[in-house]
Order: structure tokens, then sequence, then C-alpha cells
């Protein structure tokens, strides 16, 4: 046998072993996580809303305000949305016309650099909902129509760090990456397909009735997609987990109100926990990681929760101590 046939033979053990290292190395890449860091709203026994944060194993309230519906801080921890609802309000509408808002609701936008500044965000027309996405924070102002079938929903999105409408044709509702290049949404207002890329390639889910598809979110590195999607029957909804296409599996799960995926393809989202609590039934957080078995509940009372670093934390703490300081927030 020649000689080189027997140096095949020799290196090939050696080859397997090597590859055989780096399928283990990328199993453990993909199921290594950090410590779990987050934001999200909770309320207390009197129905005080407000925001809470949990990371590397402390957790905290923010804020004692109890008005807020819904909030987003920026990817890079420089900014921080509140949606408030501060009672009943005379307002104009989109014709100019009077008319009291019962429930009146505002978005307020903190600086969480030094000083912490804060402003209010021009009024955004219909339901409005914040989400930390293409680099900045997202205002999605939507209505329905629900006056001859099918159901319909309209949108305007606005850049809240710019003030500016934001749109993505042909996409009416989305999320992005932080770069902007990679898009999850709808196409039309019917909601009830999502669709992934830019311009769109693929349908990620489909719902069996109008606007049964609301949940989703796409990671900062635009790798991975969640949303909420339903079994064959179209009856029980799950929360699902997609990579550049590639289906990463389901959890059963009540349709949640925020989803949040990291770049580790962490995902935390808001759903039914069974329990008893003083407006009704409970409402916790999630956590599941595709390939870690079932989800566990990480906040037993809480909703929209939303991925953020430790330096986030330690900028809301800091504005915590600025707000006890100075006496709290305007309203």
């Amino acid at each position: 046998m020649p000689a080189s046939w027997w140096k095949k033979l020799l290196l090939a053990p050696i080859v397997v072993l090597l590859l055989a290292l780096d399928v283990v190395r990328v199993e453990a890449q993909a199921t290594e996580s950090p410590a779990l860091c987050y934001a999200y709203l909770s309320s207390t026994k009197n129905r005080a809303i407000d925001l809470y944060i949990a990371c590397e194993g402390k957790h905290e309230r923010i804020t004692s305000r109890g008005d807020f519906r819904d909030f987003a801080v920026s990817l890079d921890g420089s900014t921080l949305a509140l949606l408030r609802q501060l009672g009943k309000q005379k307002v104009r509408d989109s014709e100019g016309r009077l008319v009291t808002i019962h429930r009146y609701e505002k978005i307020q936008v903190v600086s969480l650099k030094p000083g912490f500044q804060t402003r209010w965000f021009p009024q955004v027309e219909g339901a409005v909902s914040l989400q930390p996405s293409c680099g900045t924070i997202l205002a999605v102002g939507w209505i329905i129509y629900i006056r001859r079938p099918p159901s319909s929903w309209t949108y305007k999105t606005y850049n809240v760090l710019t003030g500016q409408r934001l749109s993505l044709p042909p996409y009416v509702d989305f999320a992005c990456s932080a770069d902007g290049n990679s898009v999850v949404g709808y196409l039309s207002g019917d909601r009830r397909a999502l669709w992934a890329g830019r311009p769109p390639q693929r349908m990620t889910a489909t719902a069996p009735r109008a606007g049964a598809v609301p949940s989703f979110d796409i990671s900062p590195d635009g790798r991975y997609v969640a949303y909420c999607d339903f079994t064959t029957n179209g009856v029980a909804s799950r929360v699902c987990l997609d990579r550049g296409g590639d289906d990463l599996g389901c959890v059963p799960s009540d349709t949640p109100e925020k989803i949040s995926v990291s770049d580790w393809g962490g995902l935390l989202y808001d759903n039914g926990t069974g329990g008893a609590c003083p407006e009704g039934a409970c409402e916790g957080v999630y956590y599941w990681q595709a390939g870690t078995g079932q989800p566990r509940i990480v906040e037993p009372v809480g909703w929209h929760p939303q991925w953020i670093t430790p330096d986030i934390a330690v900028a809301l703490r800091a504005w915590k101590s600025h707000l006890s300081a100075s006496g709290g927030l305007s309203k």
C-alpha cells in the first residue's frame, strides 16, 4: 500500500475527532444563554401598573406612578418611552373637533442620559403600542374597522426618537433588525399572514381568521423571528421561533400581547398562568429557548416583557434615583 494511503488512514481519526468537537462547540453555543436581564410591567394589589426590571438575579420596581399601559427601551439604552393613561381629557381629533376621551393615553419620552430630560410625544391616533425595533423605538397607532366583514386594521408607525413617520412598504405593520435590513410583518390590514424578508420572501405564519396573528418580534441582529401561530386545526395558539427560515419549534400558549426575542434566541412573552389576581386571571412572563424543554414562568404577575442589558438596568436604576430626588414623573 502506498505511503500516502497510510498517512490518510492515520489522519482520518484526527479529522473525525476535530469535526466532532466542532459539532459539540456549535451545539453548546446554540444552547448557551447569558443571565436573564429584562424589563416588564406589573401591578400591585391596588392595581397600579408600574415598570419593573429583573437582571442577574435582582428584581426591582423602577416607578411608582401606577398609570403605565406600555413601555419600550431603545436598544442602545439611551431612551425610555412610556405609554401613560392620564384619565379623562378633552382633545381635538384629526378633523379639529373637540372630543372627550375618558381613558386618555399619551407617550412620555425619557432620556436615560444624565439629566434625564423628559418630553411628551405628539398624540398618536388609535390604540398605541410601543416596540424597541429598527434601531429605535416604534410607536404604532392602529385602528380597527369592523363595520363590514372582514375586519381590517390601519396602521401609522412613528420613530419615537425622531418624531417622524416610518414606513417600509409593502409592509403595513412591521418590526425590523437594528440595521433595518431584516423585516417581519403584515402586508395587509387583515393580519392573517405574517411575512419575513426585505422585500417579503416567505410567509412565516397564517391564521384561520382575520387579525389572529397578533404578536411578533425579530431579534436585533435579524437572525430570529418569534411569532404567534395556530395548530393545524386552527384552534389552539402557540408561540414559535424561526431562524432564517428554519422552524425551531413551538410551545402552547394563549395569544400573547408582547413577544421579545434576543440575539441568542431567548424568548420572553406574556401569557396566563392559571392563578388568581385581584383584577382576574393572572398574566405572567414566560421564558423559553428552543431545545431547552418547556417554557418556565419567570414572573408570576407581569406582562409586556422586553430584553434589556445590564447596562440598561444600571441606567434605569439611576433614573429611579433621580425620580426619588426630584419628586417623580410629571403628569
